[in-house]
């Protein structure tokens, strides 16, 4: 089963007591969803409120035993060209994102955009 970051620790607590009880586990934790935020989509609040989400989808994915984190590289528009985007992606990746994911066990898959 995949699953999206849940921020509300009722909600983490229902997901947790649910699979205590059917034995489902959870393979991958998506952070965020296909067409919603990416990971650096802009500078500033925008970026570090994707960052916090993706950071907390690797915290449960570890919590819940999950292998992995899907996470949507940055987007490419009008205001952010591939490279730049690409860039952004790959800092936030190897100083932020990569050294937690390590620390807990879980691997991280790119999508590009």
């Amino acid at each position: 089963m995949e699953l999206t970051p849940v921020s509300d620790p009722a909600e983490r607590r229902a997901v947790t007591e649910a699979m205590a009880s059917t034995g489902v586990q959870v393979s991958s934790i998506e952070a965020g969803h296909p067409h919603g935020p990416a990971l650096p989509d802009r500078e500033g609040e925008e970026l570090e409120a994707n960052v916090a989400l993706t950071e907390r989808a690797i915290r449960q994915a570890a919590e819940w035993g999950a292998e992995s984190v899907l996470v949507v590289s940055g987007r490419i528009d009008a205001e952010t060209p591939a490279e730049v985007s690409w860039a952004r992606s790959a800092e936030v990746l190897a100083t932020r994102l990569v050294p937690l994911a390590e620390d807990l066990g879980v691997s991280i898959g790119i999508e590009n955009t």
